[in-house]
């Protein structure tokens, strides 16, 4: 609308309004409208002007409007795909890298396994039939196909573990706990370790879980038989748990060779393992299936350690939330949550 329609429209708008009020406003005023034609015209002249200018001004005002919110649309529309477009960049990135990660520690397995079944081929064509030179060789090959084999038995569970669907249960973690902890100290290597179980009793025992009692079982027994592995014979073991946060925190912990802080956020990959590690038999997938368990029940791992002096590894899960396979992945350097206000754990030596 012009400038001057505007200011006429809006001078008869605020003069009828005035002498409207005025005439409401003082009961002494008597106004004969049929004696006062101006007065008659006036209101026609503002009905008029109303009428015929307001809605006109109306739908422009509501055209403005829609587009204004038309443009607070396709801006926040435009920040949300930038948004999503750069989570889903960071997400490739990740899973590039992690995939070049997994691909180079795949090949660096490998490649020790290949030359010696190499070599001993190598061996075997030149050995005579039956020769000791041909029984070593033949035994060479043999335990780096058993490696092969071990190495792919592994990667094979961590994608079952990964993809499964969980058979949810209520676990009683307390006994899974116990029956982990006899089986390792009856095997041989167990059988010359210090062992201590402490599960709380009073004022109530540990609650029970719903879990995948086969999985869990794997990621708790793949705890034990690494604080068991890389100890020596005398040092001690100790496995706990307790209540903390709505949830149940299991640890394990050993005074084994430990793992340098450099090292330690990386131990839960695929096929990593620490330096001190060497001269241990095992490919370095036991903490990964440890980590697929649990975040794949809504859970997080822990870890500690100090060189010398020993590693305590451990997880939380939630008491009764149901596992999602979606459920963000979390690791921490720590210890595993102690409990709350829970119950005190009742020592079993060994």
């Amino acid at each position: 609308m012009p400038g001057p329609a505007r200011f006429a429209v809006v001078a008869g708008l605020v003069g009828g309004a005035v002498t409207l009020l005025t005439w409401w406003l003082t009961p002494g005023i008597t106004v004969n409208v049929a004696a006062n034609p101006a007065l008659v015209t006036a209101l026609l002249t503002m009905l008029v002007i109303v009428v015929g200018v307001v809605p006109g001004w109306w739908r422009r005002v509501g055209r403005r409007h829609d587009a204004a919110l038309a443009g607070q649309r396709a801006e926040l529309t435009a920040r949300a795909e930038a948004r999503e477009a750069a989570a889903r960049s960071s997400v490739e990135q990740r899973l590039t890298a992690e995939r070049a990660r997994l691909l180079g520690r795949i090949d660096h397995e490998l490649k020790n396994p290949v030359m010696a079944t190499d070599l001993a081929l190598g061996r075997l064509r030149a050995a005579q039939a039956g020769s000791a030179e041909a029984s070593e060789a033949l035994e060479t090959i043999a335990t780096q196909s058993g490696r092969f084999a071990a190495l792919l038995q592994s990667l094979r569970k961590i994608t079952d573990v990964e993809h499964r669907e969980l058979d949810l249960e209520s676990v009683d973690l307390a006994g899974l706990l116990r029956l982990v902890h006899d089986e390792a100290q009856g095997t041989a290597a167990g059988a010359s370790r210090h062992w201590t179980l402490a599960l709380p009793q009073a004022p109530w025992p540990l609650p029970h879980v719903t879990a995948d009692h086969d999985l869990l079982y794997l990621a708790v027994h793949n705890l034990v038989d690494n604080a068991v592995k890389y100890t020596r014979p005398g040092d001690r073991i100790e496995i706990r748990a307790a209540e903390s946060s709505g949830g149940v925190s299991v640890e394990v912990a050993d005074t084994g060779s430990g793992i340098p802080d450099a090292e330690v956020a990386g131990v839960w990959d695929e096929l990593s393992r620490a330096s001190t590690a060497r001269g241990v038999a095992g490919q370095g997938l036991g903490l990964a299936l440890v980590r697929s368990v649990v975040q794949r029940h809504g859970g997080r791992v822990a870890l500690r350690s100090r060189v010398g002096t020993g590693t305590s590894a451990g997880f939380w899960l939630p008491q009764s939330a149901p596992a999602t396979r979606d459920a963000a992945p979390t690791t921490t350097p720590s210890t595993p949550a102690p409990a709350d206000a829970g119950p005190r754990p009742q020592e079993k030596p060994a």
